[in-house]
């Protein structure tokens, strides 16, 4: 009796499949019609103790690959999660909310239409609830990724190199003008700068800028 790897892709039927060669088994076309046991999966990969014989009620349950069926399903079903058995702590944002007010460094990472990485040196701010914001104009690329694929990737960090770093995983809200123009005003307004003016506002006008909020699902700091 040999361990094989069945890749399952079907909505509780078998039609016909391949044993994938895994290093604990020999790979073999087979012809599988019955229908599948145990139900509930949609994609995914087992390892079933079996010879040629087809599944059947009276089998072994196979051994399923919790984590890699979790991925597969959130895949199938659109479900995207970075962060499945972590949680921001109020001590997280708390603390990604003070280290933001010490620099405004940072690279912004989002994924293209090719499913590659785009890395953006960013100026950022932190509201008091633990939010990452920037600025940038509508027309650049990063925007364009994030209004495809939200989710973002920030690393903040100060002028000492090396120094102290933040790591933070979320998905993104843009906020556009002409309803942006107060947060916009908000955003710059942490970073110093004086946004009473008109000028102000004529110059998020015409480059047409718009407030990127990452709100946070995984924070990776450094001990304390």
């Amino acid at each position: 009796m040999t361990n094989r790897a069945l890749a399952v892709s079907v909505d509780g039927v078998l039609g016909q499949k391949s044993i994938a060669n895994t290093g604990i088994g020999r790979a073999e076309p087979m012809r599988w019609a019955s229908s599948w046991p145990y139900g509930g999966l949609d994609a995914a990969w087992v390892a079933w103790p079996t010879t040629c014989t087809p599944p059947s009620r009276k089998s072994p349950r196979p051994r399923v690959c919790r984590r890699r069926l979790a991925a597969v399903e959130n895949t199938a079903h659109g479900r995207m999660s970075f962060n499945s058995r972590m949680s921001v702590t109020t001590e997280d944002r708390k603390a990604l909310h003070n280290f933001a007010k010490g620099t405004i460094r940072s690279v912004l990472v989002t994924r293209r239409k090719d499913g590659g990485l785009q890395s953006s040196p960013m100026s950022c701010a932190a509201d008091e609830d633990g939010t990452l914001l920037t600025a940038t104009p509508a027309a650049s690329a990063k925007v364009g990724n994030l209004m495809r694929d939200p989710r973002a990737t920030v690393c903040l960090f100060t002028d000492q190199w090396p120094g102290p770093w933040m790591h933070v995983e979320g998905e993104a809200e843009i906020a556009r003008l002409p309803e942006a123009m107060p947060l916009l005003a908000a955003y710059y307004a942490r970073r110093g700068q004086d946004t009473s003016t008109e000028e102000f506002r004529q110059r998020m006008q015409t480059q047409n800028r718009v407030l990127i909020r990452v709100n946070p699902q995984r924070v990776v700091r450094p001990k304390a």
